[in-house]
């Protein structure tokens, strides 16, 4: 399961960090599968649309569908969360830095 009630409950809403320093702002899900991952910072329920990061083939800030995310089947495997993942800031983040420079 990728979003708890707990973890959409938690999550700020579309647009919520437009003033915050991308640096400041808080990752609170990490999703995965291979070699891809999908770093979250906002959510719209209504839209169910996330905004952050997406490291597939390289490292972008933008958009995500969360009913795409939950259609991606390769060979059988799903998109996961990372259920070890703390909320913590992007600065903090080691995959993340090179977004910062």
């Amino acid at each position: 399961m990728l979003m708890t009630e707990k973890l959409r409950k938690s999550i700020p809403s579309l647009y919520s960090g437009e003033n915050i320093p991308i640096k400041n702002q808080v990752v609170h899900a990490k999703f995965f599968i291979n070699n891809s991952t999908w770093w979250i910072l906002e959510y719209s329920e209504q839209k169910k649309i996330f905004f952050g990061f997406v490291d597939i083939l390289e490292l972008e800030l933008g958009y995500i569908s969360e009913e795409e995310l939950l259609s991606i089947n390769i060979n059988g495997l799903k998109v996961e969360r990372d259920l070890y993942f703390t909320a913590k800031k992007v600065s903090e983040i080691e995959e993340l830095k090179d977004a910062l420079k």
